[in-house]
């Protein structure tokens, strides 16, 4: 189940899934939730290591060592759509300056051809 940041916020949806369904649920991002996929049943099947990179609205990964997904500090591992690519740039959801995800991410390019558009 892949959490953007409001679900697991709301309430405690795994107890209530579990409950449900009779069966383990995790709650995770949707980046570590695609590595975890790929993984166990797609093309990294037999990798104990890897980083994943999602594009989407933002920009995420989902990094596995040793066949466990790295949460990091406050679950923030795999955030590399926050890493600065350019100090002069537009300002990032998450407050920064500069974001890759503020150039890189599919919201970044509709933005940018909304842009053009107009012009």
């Amino acid at each position: 189940l892949a959490d953007y940041g409001v679900v697991g916020d709301l309430f405690e949806i795994v107890p209530l899934l579990t409950e449900e369904f009779k069966k383990k649920v995790y709650l995770d991002n949707d980046a570590n939730c695609a590595a975890w996929g790929e993984f166990n049943s797609g093309i990294a099947k037999s990798v104990h290591n890897m980083i994943m990179i999602t594009l989407g609205t933002g920009i995420g990964g989902g990094i596995l060592i040793n066949d466990k997904i790295i949460h990091g500090l406050e679950n923030h591992a795999g955030e590399i759509g926050h890493i600065v690519v350019d100090i002069n740039g537009k300002r990032c959801a998450c407050g920064r300056i500069g974001c890759w995800e503020t150039v890189a991410s599919t919201r970044a390019l509709i933005e940018r051809v909304r842009s053009e558009v107009k012009q």
